[in-house]
């Protein structure tokens, strides 16, 4: 079994999942593909287009509510996708998405190690993993500043 080495106490990104870089760029590749590599279609153009918007309109992620008001930041939106993870969507606020992807970009943050997103307008998929674990809003932060830095890096 590929979990026996680990430990009690040891850190394991990804609730014990595996995978390489690679792995996840290739998922998150196929999404920037909007669910067709090619020649296998996985879901359809407009299921998907509809699935990555955001579902929560204004409404805000109750998870950051201790943690912003600790650090007298306004709260922080949900932006939830149908797709497991985020949506931009139009605005400026705090995302691990970055401030400067366009508001069609999605993707899914782990829990203080990992993301994938896809900005369609840029062409790009960008994927994070990290053997570092950063908690909270920390992370969220992190995540931004990577997502721009990508981003800076497009046309």
């Amino acid at each position: 079994m590929l979990t026996a080495p680990f430990g009690a106490g040891m850190e394991v990104p990804a609730g014990d999942a595996f995978g390489t870089a690679m792995d996840v760029f290739r998922f998150a590749d196929l999404m920037r593909a909007r669910g067709g590599n090619g020649s296998v279609r996985f879901i359809s153009p407009a299921l998907f287009d509809y699935a990555t918007r955001n579902h929560t309109g204004d409404m805000m992620n109750g998870a950051w509510e201790f943690e912003t008001a600790a650090r007298n930041l306004p709260p922080l939106r949900a932006n939830f996708s149908l797709m497991g993870g985020y949506a931009r969507d139009e605005g400026h606020f705090q995302t691990g998405l970055g401030s400067t992807a366009s508001p069609r970009a999605f993707g899914a943050i782990g829990g203080g190690s990992t993301m994938w997103t896809v900005d369609p307008a840029r062409d790009l998929t960008f994927v994070f993993l990290s053997a570092g674990f950063i908690e909270g809003l920390s992370h969220m932060q992190r995540l931004s500043r990577l997502s721009d830095l990508a981003l800076a890096a497009c046309d």
